[in-house]
């Protein structure tokens, strides 16, 4: 009995030992097999790209009877290639054409039109994706049915297709897609945002067809607004006059995305057209006017933008100021002008845009050597970039929110206290720019530091006492204004006003302001009158809250956003709250409670629209109340396609 179990383990060791080789010859025949077919596709794909770039029919035409013939492989390596000489710079008309009759001579189109009709969803897509490069004859009207085909991904490589074709007949195809909904409007929408399409859109925006509904006209529009050209300003014009308001506001977005690119006749009829909807009951109307006529450039302009920075809306008095910004120096003196006023709300937006030019213009100065004063006064900031900032890195927006404290610690003016969330204002004007900074939120301060050589010509004149900022790794430098007469630095020249900022890059990632230490006697700031008294601490230190994002930021549509931070220092039983403005008062959108080590984290699911700009902050609430103890630096949340 004991023999006969010996020979049974005898037996099951041989048959594993023969599974075991088995399955390890199928791994390397199988690992053999795939190294062969990728060194196969590379010499595919070399021979390929040699042949366009030399030139060479005969090797194009091997080339492309390859692909006819309907290997997967060898069409994925030729899709893989087309994408890389869309943008080479051999690409030329006659290039493309050589293209085109290399691949006519082993009837490479006749070889897609017979694959468009397979059964299979991958021939057909792979298909289609092809007969949008260079080297076919199909035509836009040949793909439009496969807008409608079944399968999802083929619908979207069909209209990626008719964007590589740049035809106005595709474009014609698209806007019918559009029109009837055979894709999402967002994918339609992105792909006829191109010069070659301008005459269609504006074709269908000017047909007063029932099809044309406002939901299209809408899209178009947006499409109008990605490409910029101002052969599409007389019917958007029309639009913005005659259509409903979400059209109106569209139409208004495009136009200020032309204004850059149009002349000097059509900037000024623009700048006319906008006037006449000053007084529009609609703040998203008010806002894109403003914008417009920053982008006009017209120092006329000027009065009018100083009025509407003191509107009742919020985003309208953020759309004047940085309107002002983008007229160089004239602008910059009426923002200074209303930096002093007695609008607390115009002052606050007036500084924060103030200062955001000038960290723009130290930025710029430093990237191409130019002259720090030269960019601030002509205005070019603040007309190539978008809205706070969206375009700068994590460093610069934890810059910004930097100076903007510091001027708020300056400034004369009073702050408001935060309210209450959906509580009203206290002054009767609808809301304030910015929440008030808790003390335990300003900045720490440390020994000096030498300024950056490349701004020294607007930096050096500066008086002694220098402080350097730490921003969780990241520090600003910042000195007094020059030229302040007594004690008030809103008498400072304009491109002394806000403190100078020096960016040293960190491997840290930015964050908002949290003081690494307390200041020691010798780092106490002095007070602003210059003397040696120093300004005595808040008596009893709030939690600061620090954040992954910066005050301004980009979401894409359609994706998620993930808001995430830490409160310091950690106290058990605090819970965080997520707030979003909504016209005048702060929203609740969901409240948690802080993990053991002060941390938390907030999922926004839905971005919003194209174009929206979202303004969301963080309240630390008290402990068994509802009532928030501070609260951190709004963050702008811009979303885009």
């Amino acid at each position: 009995m004991f023999q006969g179990s010996l020979g049974l383990v005898v037996i099951l060791l041989i048959v594993i030992i023969v599974v075991s080789l088995v399955l390890l010859a199928m791994v390397i025949g199988f690992k053999i097999s795939r190294d062969r077919r990728e060194r196969r596709a590379e010499r595919f794909r070399d021979r390929l790209w040699k042949a366009w770039v030399d030139d060479d029919a005969q090797q194009m035409a091997k080339a492309y009877r390859m692909v006819a013939r309907g290997g997967h492989q060898a069409q994925s390596d030729y899709i893989q290639m087309s994408d890389r000489a869309m943008s080479a710079d051999w690409r030329t008309q006659d290039r493309v054409e050589g293209m085109r009759n290399a691949a006519e001579k082993v009837g490479f189109s006749q070889a897609l039109r017979k694959q468009l009709k397979s059964r299979s969803d991958v021939k057909r897509g792979l298909a289609v994706t092809m007969a949008g490069y260079p080297g076919t004859t199909l035509r836009p009207e040949e793909l439009a049915p496969f807008l409608t085909d079944s399968e999802p991904t083929v619908r979207l490589a069909a209209a990626g297709s008719l964007e590589r074709m740049a035809d106005p007949l595709a474009a014609d195809v698209l806007i019918t897609a559009l029109i009837n909904q055979d894709l999402p409007d967002e994918r339609i929408i992105e792909r006829i945002g191109h010069s070659w399409a301008v005459d269609g859109i504006v074709a269908q925006l000017a047909d007063p067809a029932p099809e044309v509904t406002s939901r299209v006209r809408c899209g178009l529009a947006r499409a109008l607004a990605l490409v910029g050209d101002p052969r599409a300003m007389p019917v958007l014009e029309i639009i913005s006059v005659g259509g409903v308001v979400e059209e109106k506001v569209q139409a208004l977005k495009a136009l200020v995305a032309c204004a850059p690119h149009a002349n000097d006749q059509q900037r000024a009829e623009l700048e006319i057209f906008a006037r006449h909807l000053l007084d529009d009951e609609h703040p998203v109307v008010r806002t894109q006017v403003a914008l417009i006529l920053g982008a006009a450039g017209y120092e006329s302009d000027i009065p009018i933008l100083a009025q509407l920075v003191s509107d009742d809306d919020w985003f309208v008095r953020r759309a004047a100021a940085k309107a002002l910004a983008q007229m160089g120096s004239p602008g910059l003196a009426a923002l200074r002008r209303l930096a002093a006023s007695d609008d607390r709300f115009a002052a606050e937006r007036a500084r924060e845009e103030i200062t955001f030019a000038t960290i723009m213009a130290a930025r710029l100065a430093a990237d191409t050597g130019q002259d720090f004063e030269g960019i601030l006064t002509q205005g070019s900031v603040g007309a190539n970039r978008s809205v706070h900032g969206s375009d700068s890195s994590p460093v610069l927006a934890v810059a910004a929110a930097g100076a903007s404290i510091g001027v708020h610690a300056t400034a004369t003016v009073p702050t408001e206290a935060p309210s209450e969330t959906g509580s009203e204002a206290p002054s009767g004007h609808p809301g304030h720019d910015t929440p008030n900074v808790p003390s335990a939120l300003a900045p720490a301060i440390v020994a000096p530091a030498a300024p950056s050589p490349s701004q020294a010509s607007p930096i050096t004149a500066a008086p002694p006492r220098a402080r350097r900022v730490v921003f969780d790794g990241d520090f600003v430098e910042q000195r007094p204004p020059r030229g302040a007469v007594g004690n008030n630095p809103l008498e400072a020249p304009i491109s002394s006003y806000v403190p100078a900022i020096v960016i040293l890059q960190s491997p840290q990632r930015a964050s908002g302001a949290v003081p690494t230490s307390p200041p020691t006697d010798a780092e106490i700031p002095m007070s602003p009158a210059g003397d040696a008294s120093p300004i005595q601490p808040a008596p009893e230190p709030l939690p600061s809250v620090s954040m992954n994002v910066g005050p301004a930021s980009r979401a894409r549509e359609g994706s998620s956003v993930i808001i995430t931070g830490r409160c310091r220092p950690r106290e058990r039983g605090r819970r965080a709250r997520l707030e979003v403005l909504v016209g005048d008062r702060w929203r609740t959108v969901d409240t948690i409670a802080l993990t053991s080590k002060g941390r938390f984290a907030f999922g926004i699911d839905d971005t919003g629209t194209v174009g929206a700009t979202y303004t969301y902050r963080i309240a630390i609430l008290r402990r068994k109340k509802n009532r928030p103890l501070v609260t951190g630096d709004p963050i702008m949340i811009t979303v885009v396609p």
